[in-house]
C-alpha cells in the first residue's frame, strides 16, 4: 500500500511531504482510499515557505488560463493515473460539447499542466499529482465535485460492464491490461461510491471485475470494498445484491488464504443464489466455495461443488468457467491419489480453455497435466515442456499466482539434478517471491525442490556458473 501511495504521487517530495503529514493519523490503506480528499485539504493549511512558493507557482500559471481551459482542469483533475481523449471528452465536454475539448486539452498540455504520453492505444494523458490535487481543490470551491464524481464513476463503470465478458475470453490479452492502466481510476471510482453509500452501483464494478482481481492478484483491495459494502447492506438491497456482495468478498478472502472468513462469506452467497435460482451467480459461487474446501484439504466437499458447479457452467454456455472447475476437480482428485480421474478432467479443462482462447483457465490446465506428468507419469521432459507452456501463457497476462506455481514446477524438475542446483534455486526464490507479494504460502506439493536446493550445496564458486549454463537448459524455452 505504500508503495501505491508513492506511485499516485509520482514519487514528488512535495506530494509525498503532504502525505506523510497525514500519515500520522491514517494508515497505508485508508490513506490511498482518500488521498484526493487528504492532500487537497493539505492546500488550505499555512505552508511553509516552498510550499507557498509551489501553491503561488500553479495559481501564476492557473490565472493564464481561459475560464473554459480553468473549467476543463478542474473537471480533469477526478482521474486518476491518466486519461485517454475519449474519456476526456466524457467527463470534461463544457455545455456537451465534446468537440471543444480537444483544442482546450492541447492548450493545458502546452502550458504543461497535463502532460500527453504517446502510447500502443494512443496518447495518454495525466497531471502530475500536485498540480491534478490543486486542480481538485478548484473543483470542490466550483460546487460540481459529485455532478463530475459521479460522472467518472459511470464512465468507468461502463468499461467495467463491457471489460467483463472479454476478460474470460479470446481479447483476455487486450483487456486484462486495458483494465490494469485503468485500475487507479476504478479505485477511485469505487471509493467515491461507497463514501456516498451507493452500494448497489459499487458492487456492479465488483461483480464485474472480480476475475481480472482474480487474475492480477487485487485480493486485499477487492475483499476491502466488498466488506465496506457489506457494512453499508443495514439498508435494504436487493438480494442478488447482498448475494454478489459476499460472493466477492470470499472470494478475494479465499485468494488472501484466509479460508475461515472465505467460507463464512460464501456460504451466505451461495444460499441465496440457490434460493433466487441465479444459476450465473451459483456457478461462481460452487467454484469460490470447493477452492475454499480444497484449500482446507476437504476434498470431497470441494469434488461436488466443482462438479455440480462444471454442469452449471456448460448448461449455460460460458466453456471458460468449466474450464477453471475441471481444472480445480483434477487437482482435488490428484491430492486424492487419483490421477486417472485427475488427468481426464485436466484433458478436458485444456481443451475447452483452448476452445475458449481464455489464458488464464488454459495455464492452469497446463499446470495441472504437468504436475501429473511429473508425480504418476515420471515424464520429466514433457513436465517440463507444459510447466514452461503455462508459464508463458500466465505471464502474458499477469497472473502471477500460476507464473510461480509454475516457476516451482520447473524448480523441482531442476532440483533432482546436481548440475542445476543453482538454476533450481534461482527459480524458486522468483516463486517465493511472488507469493510473498501476494502473501500465499507455496504448494505443498513442490516441497521436494525446496528440501533438496536446503540439502544440497553448489560444490564450488570456480564451477557453479558452468554447472548454471548447463542447467538452462532445464529452463523455459527462449532464455526466460
Amino acid at each position: 500500500m505504500v508503495a501505491q501511495v508513492c506511485w499516485r504521487l509520482s514519487g514528488l517530495p512535495l506530494a509525498l511531504e503532504l502525505a506523510a503529514a497525514k500519515a500520522r493519523l491514517l494508515d497505508p490503506a485508508t490513506l490511498l482510499s482518500r488521498l484526493d480528499t487528504a492532500l487537497s485539504t493539505a492546500w488550505a493549511r499555512d505552508l511553509p515557505e516552498r510550499q507557498r512558493t509551489m501553491r503561488a507557482a500553479l495559481d501564476w500559471s492557473h490565472d493564464l488560463l481561459s475560464d473554459a481551459q480553468q473549467e476543463l482542469l478542474h473537471r480533469l483533475s477526478v482521474f486518476v493515473g491518466g486519461f485517454s481523449l475519449e474519456a476526456a471528452e466524457a467527463i470534461g465536454a463544457p455545455d456537451g460539447n465534446a468537440d471543444e475539448v480537444v483544442e482546450l486539452l492541447g492548450g493545458l498540455v502546452e502550458q504543461s499542466l497535463v502532460e500527453a504520453k504517446p502510447g500502443e492505444d494512443g496518447v495518454r494523458y495525466g497531471m502530475l499529482e500536485p498540480v491534478r490535487q490543486y486542480a481538485y481543490a478548484n473543483l470542490e470551491d466550483s460546487g460540481e465535485v459529485g455532478t463530475i464524481r459521479d460522472r467518472h464513476a459511470a464512465l468507468f463503470l461502463e468499461l467495467a460492464e463491457e471489460a467483463e465478458p472479454e476478460i474470460r475470453g479470446p481479447r483476455q490479452l487486450t483487456w486484462v491490461p486495458r483494465m490494469e492502466t485503468e485500475h487507479a481510476n476504478v479505485r477511485a471510482a469505487i471509493g467515491w461510491l461507497l463514501e456516498r453509500d451507493n452500494v448497489e452501483m459499487a458492487v456492479r464494478f465488483a461483480w464485474a471485475l472480480w476475475l481480472f482481481w482474480w487474475i492480477r492478484g487485487h485480493f486485499a483491495e477487492g475483499r476491502r470494498w466488498m466488506e465496506d459494502a457489506l457494512s453499508k447492506c443495514d439498508a435494504p438491497v436487493p438480494a442478488t445484491v447482498r448475494a454478489r456482495t459476499l460472493f466477492v468478498a470470499g472470494t478475494m478472502a479465499g485468494g488472501q488464504a484466509a479460508s475461515d472468513t472465505a467460507a463464512s462469506l460464501l456460504a451466505g452467497s451461495l444460499s441465496t443464489f440457490r434460493e433466487l435460482g441465479d444459476k450465473r451467480g451459483l456457478t461462481r459461487a460452487l467454484g469460490s466455495s470447493g477452492i475454499v474446501a480444497l484449500g482446507q484439504e476437504r476434498y470431497d466437499e470441494g469434488i461436488a461443488y466443482f462438479e455440480e458447479s462444471a454442469d452449471l457452467f456448460i448448461e449455460i454456455g460460458e466453456g471458460w468457467g468449466a474450464t477453471h472447475m475441471l481444472c480445480y476437480l483434477a487437482v482435488a482428485r490428484l491430492y486424492q491419489g487419483d490421477y486417472a480421474q485427475a488427468k481426464q478432467s485436466a484433458e478436458r479443462a485444456l481443451v475447452l480453455g483452448r476452445e475458449a482462447g481464455e489464458r488464464h483457465g488454459t495455464s492452469e490446465a497446463l499446470w495441472v497435466l504437468a504436475r501429473l506428468a511429473w508425480e504418476a507419469e515420471h515424464d520429466h521432459e514433457r513436465a517440463r515442456v507444459l510447466f514452461e507452456e503455462g508459464l508463458e501463457l500466465s505471464a502474458e497476462i499477469g497472473d502471477g499466482t500460476t507464473v510461480a506455481h509454475c516457476l516451482q514446477g520447473l524448480a523441482t524438475i531442476a532440483a533432482v539434478s546436481e548440475d542445476c542446483l543453482v538454476y533450481a534455486a534461482r527459480l524458486w526464490g522468483a516463486a517465493e517471491t511472488l507469493l510473498e507479494k501476494k502473501k500465499l504460502p507455496p504448494l505443498r506439493s513442490h516441497s521436494t525442490a525446496h528440501s533438496v536446493i536446503g540439502r544440497r550445496r553448489p560444490r564450488a564458486p570456480a564451477s557453479t556458473s558452468t554447472r548454471s549454463g548447463r542447467g538452462r537448459r532445464h529452463g523455459p524455452r527462449g532464455g526466460r
